[in-house]
């Protein structure tokens, strides 16, 4: 069973209906949770619901507002347990509807999850910055103000992130489209596996909280040389037996609370997995006023889908352990991407070799064709 955090903000139904709706087709069981809803106990009292013990995988998608400090302790418990929890979060409050005012410009700041200690405890920590990729980027449209049609313009927040051929998860998938990325590190963890799952090109870098972001700069070549920081990590694995961020932290009247309720608090977890993605749109469908549900990573004026659906159904499988079905999914392809910065730079180069060089190879044979011509019948 696949169980989708409600609470907290977390993203719609409407903009999760593709991956559901995939999800339901490969026959797993979808179930929706709010665990911030209340239920009676046999004292009287009431506590927040408790994460589904048959949950393979608990799906946090896009959170928007802090986490308590109880809701907290029962996904911490449930990965202790051995739960799997894929995490897509967003760091920065970033979105385009914020691009709409007068000023066409926004200052992206730092979100507060109250989620960063227990990531940390995990082993690894998601940085408060923006992500831009030089190479590899989604275009957005502008009008053009001229005759009223739309023009596309590459807009260096939308990364293409490249996922990890050493990975099964990742491995011969096309590149991930993201929306107002930022980076992880991993933190040293006893015990804890770390892989990176996902990265940007080799010409990046990552701007730090605040981000003043502006629409005026479509208008800018980017200058590869301030886009020096190559491969900056957007998803990671960790796998191993974590440890409890609440170990030694409870308080007195909440342990007794749950002891009265026969819950036992476990400080130190079994085998268990989880992926954390810096980018909680990366789930995330696109739907219009009429209702109508774009597929997953497809972009309406490329009108081409990214591997996002594909990436996050090998997620969900590779921490269910259904390696099998992620081999099967896997395509024979491997994808060679250019590489801008060298092409800006050996330009003249290859417009000589492609343009001149073949010029050249007609006129000669055209000097030769009639030297021969004219030595011919000239006797």
């Amino acid at each position: 069973m696949i169980s989708f955090i409600q609470s907290y903000g977390s993203l719609p139904e409407k903009n999760l209906a593709d991956i559901k709706s995939t999800l339901s087709k490969a026959k797993y069981r979808i179930e929706t949770v709010d665990i911030t809803a209340k239920r009676p106990t046999g004292t009287g009292d009431s506590v927040s619901n408790w994460i589904n013990e048959l949950t393979d995988v608990l799906v946090i998608a896009k959170p928007q507002i802090p986490f308590s400090e109880k809701d907290k302790f029962r996904i911490d418990q449930f990965i202790m347990k051995g739960g799997k929890v894929l995490w897509l979060i967003d760091p920065m409050k970033a979105d385009m509807d914020m691009l709409r005012s007068a000023e066409m410009m926004f200052t992206a700041q730092g979100v507060d999850l109250n989620l960063d200690d227990m990531l940390f405890r995990y082993g690894a920590r998601l940085n408060k910055n923006l992500l831009q990729d030089a190479q590899l980027n989604n275009p957005i449209p502008i009008i053009d103000q001229s005759n009223m049609q739309p023009m596309l313009f590459p807009w260096l927040y939308f990364p293409l992130l490249t996922p990890s051929a050493n990975h099964p998860i990742g491995r011969n998938l096309d590149p991930i489209a993201s929306y107002f990325s930022s980076s992880i590190d991993t933190i040293a963890s006893i015990g804890i596996k770390k892989s990176i799952l996902l990265t940007t090109s080799m010409y990046s870098r990552a701007l730090p909280d605040p981000v003043r972001v502006h629409l005026s700069a479509i208008k800018e070549k980017p200058d590869f040389k301030y886009f020096k920081q190559r491969d900056i990590p957007v998803g990671v694995l960790l796998e191993g037996k974590f440890t409890s961020v609440f170990k030694n932290r409870l308080d007195y009247l909440f342990l007794q609370k749950l002891t009265e309720n026969n819950i036992k608090v476990l400080e130190n977890g079994v085998e268990s997995k989880m992926i954390i993605i810096a980018d909680g749109d990366i789930i995330k469908n696109d739907a219009d006023e009429s209702g109508q549900i774009y597929p997953l990573g497809y972009n309406q004026y490329t009108q081409q889908t990214m591997s996002n659906m594909d990436f996050v159904m090998n997620c969900i499988e590779y921490l269910v352990d259904n390696d099998g079905l992620i081999a099967s999914r896997n395509k024979e392809i491997k994808l060679r991407l250019l590489d801008k910065a060298k092409i800006k730079e050996e330009k003249t180069k290859w417009q000589l070799i492609n343009i001149i060089f073949p010029l050249g190879m007609i006129i000669a044979f055209g000097i030769f064709y009639a030297y021969r011509r004219k030595r011919k019948y000239a006797h």
